[in-house]
């Protein structure tokens, strides 16, 4: 939290609404389209792409969502 405070704390709602905006999860998104916490912290496009088609293959399944993003997790990352 300190970390993102020191680096965007002095910063203007207008500069980080356009710094944001130049994110995937912004450029690729659809009119009301929901955009997903996760999806704002990825800042390149290959890693954004891997990422949703990563949630598109995991809603396509019948396990919970969650169950399987955690199974899916490195060991020891679930609960950081």
């Amino acid at each position: 939290m300190e970390e993102v405070l020191c680096k965007y704390g002095d910063k203007s709602g207008s500069y980080l609404s356009e710094l944001s905006h130049k994110l995937p999860a912004w450029k690729y998104s659809e009119e009301y389209e929901p955009i997903y916490v996760a999806e704002l912290a990825i800042e390149e496009e290959d890693k954004y792409w891997l990422f949703v088609d990563t949630i598109e293959d995991i809603e396509e399944e019948d396990e919970p969502v969650v169950a399987q993003i955690i199974r899916e997790l490195p060991e020891g990352k679930a609960m950081s």
